[in-house]
C-alpha cells in the first residue's frame, strides 16, 4: 500500500465534508444528508434506497452500486442509522468511502467478509479509513483525551473509537517529534543481544525508537 495514502484517504474525508457543509459538525446526522439529496452535489445522480423485505441476504447491512451511483440500505440499518446507531453510522460512512475514493462496482457491507480478493480487502481497509476520518476528523477530535470521549462526541463504537485514538496519538507524538517507547520485553530482548554480543546500540535511544 502506497505510503501517505491514509493521509490522502483524510484529505478526502475533509473535502467531503466540508462540500457538505459539515466540516465543524463533530457528529452530523448521516440520515438527514442522503434524505435532503446533499451528496449529490458531490457524486452527481447520487441517490439512495432503503431495502426492505428479504430481498437482501441475511447481514447485508448496506451496498455502494459505484457504477450506478446508488446507495442501498437495509431497513434495519436505516432504522439504526436514524436512531444514531454507531455501527449504522459508521456503515454508511463506510459506503461513502467507496464512492469518494471512486473504487469499482458493487460493495457490500456484510457481516461476513471472509473471502475477499486482495483487491477488495484494499478497498474495504481503504473505506473504514475514510470512515473513521469523516466521523471523526482529525481537526475535531484532536482534543480528546480518551477512546471515550471520541464515542460519546462522535458517536464511535468502543471499538472504532479505540482505533482512531491511537491514530490520533500517534499524530502527536509525529507532530511533536516525541518516539514511541518499545515494550518492556523487547527493551529487555535488546540488551540481552548487546551482552551477548550479537548486536550493538549506539545510545539508549535507539532502544526507544519508534516501532
Amino acid at each position: 500500500m502506497e505510503r501517505n495514502l491514509p493521509r490522502k484517504i483524510e484529505s478526502v474525508a475533509a473535502r467531503v465534508r466540508e462540500t457538505l457543509g459539515i466540516e465543524n459538525v463533530k457528529a452530523p446526522c448521516l440520515a438527514t444528508l442522503l434524505e435532503d439529496g446533499k451528496l449529490a452535489s458531490i457524486f452527481p445522480e447520487f441517490q439512495f434506497e432503503r431495502v426492505i423485505g428479504d430481498s437482501w441476504s441475511e447481514g447485508i447491512e448496506a451496498e455502494a452500486d459505484i457504477d450506478n451511483c446508488t446507495l442501498r440500505i437495509s431497513e434495519k440499518t436505516w432504522q439504526e442509522l436514524k436512531n444514531g446507531n454507531p455501527r449504522a453510522r459508521f456503515t454508511i460512512a463506510h459506503e461513502i468511502g467507496h464512492f469518494a475514493l471512486a473504487h469499482r462496482g458493487i460493495r457490500q457491507r456484510n457481516l461476513d467478509a471472509n473471502n475477499l480478493t486482495a483487491q477488495r480487502k484494499q478497498w474495504e481497509k481503504e473505506a473504514n479509513q475514510f470512515a473513521a476520518f469523516f466521523l471523526a476528523p482529525t481537526n475535531l477530535a484532536d482534543d480528546c483525551d480518551s477512546p471515550s470521549d471520541i464515542a460519546n462526541e462522535f458517536r464511535l463504537s468502543n471499538q472504532a473509537s479505540e482505533a482512531r485514538f491511537k491514530e490520533l496519538e500517534s499524530d502527536r507524538r509525529r507532530k511533536r517529534g516525541i518516539k514511541r517507547p518499545l515494550p518492556d520485553v523487547v527493551i529487555d530482548f535488546m540488551r540481552e543481544q548487546e551482552l551477548r554480543g550479537s548486536h550493538k546500540f549506539s545510545s539508549i535511544e535507539d532502544k526507544d525508537r519508534d516501532w
